[in-house]
């Protein structure tokens, strides 16, 4: 009986101090946001992480002017990690805070390392106040991206120390995993030249192969050849 009651009061012990942990847990917030993510010369590409803040909204949904407007108490911070559940009926609304670090001369991007995305539009402010986009995506034609490439890259205005606000808006046909990563002009022009080179030596390879493919069956004759040069 006495290790019966000792058991029980283990057990009672136990939700007390869960439940205890439990209220001293901060509540979800949403009127903090995320931290600002600060810039350095030092650091010429950086993936964003920690806690990002998230709106989603039904499509066509808002504009940024809208977005704006709501506050920030409107954004749920998650952590970027987090999948974000996109479908054909709704899109998402990423806020960042970003600023360069003081003394800092470096010119930035953000690029979204995804070849398969619907729609991407970044969001910055104008001298006037106003907010301008860039746009890239599959459903974008390719003349309207801001830089031409394999997936979404966008120019980033920072101001030095003040934390610069920029709206993401992301349409996708399926739930995606979001990675952004903020790299240095320099350093992503760099990596567009590697990217561009990538692809066309990989282009070049499959054009030597359908050539070979092809002397192959003007040699042989074969029907085989033949569908199998088609097919290449």
């Amino acid at each position: 009986m006495t290790a019966r009651w000792a058991a029980t009061l283990w057990r009672c012990l136990a939700v007390l101090a869960t439940l205890a942990m439990l209220g001293t847990l901060p509540p979800p917030s949403y009127a903090q946001g995320s931290p600002v993510i600060l810039l350095t010369d030092d650091e010429t590409n950086f993936q964003v992480s920690g806690m990002l803040d998230l709106r989603m909204a039904d499509r066509p949904g808002s504009s940024a002017a809208q977005i704006d407007a709501m506050g920030p108490s409107q954004f749920a911070t998650v952590p970027a990690s987090q999948l974000l559940p996109l479908s054909a009926k709704n899109t998402a609304w990423l806020r960042l805070r970003l600023a360069r670090a003081a003394g800092s001369n470096a010119t930035w991007t953000l690029h979204v390392p995804l070849p398969y995305l619907d729609y991407a539009a970044v969001y910055l402010r104008d001298a006037r106040g106003k907010w301008v986009a860039q746009v890239a995506g599959d459903t974008v034609a390719v003349d309207r991206w801001t830089h031409p490439a394999l997936y979404p890259d966008f120019n980033l205005q920072l101001d030095e120390q003040t934390p610069t606000e920029v709206l993401v808006q992301v349409q996708n046909f399926k739930p995606v995993l979001l990675p952004l990563r903020i790299v240095q002009e320099g350093a992503r022009a760099r990596q567009r030249e590697l990217e561009s080179l990538g692809l066309g030596a990989l282009l070049g390879m499959m054009g030597m192969l359908v050539g070979v493919c092809a002397i192959h069956y003007s040699q042989s004759r074969r029907r085989d050849d033949a569908w199998y040069t088609a097919y290449t």
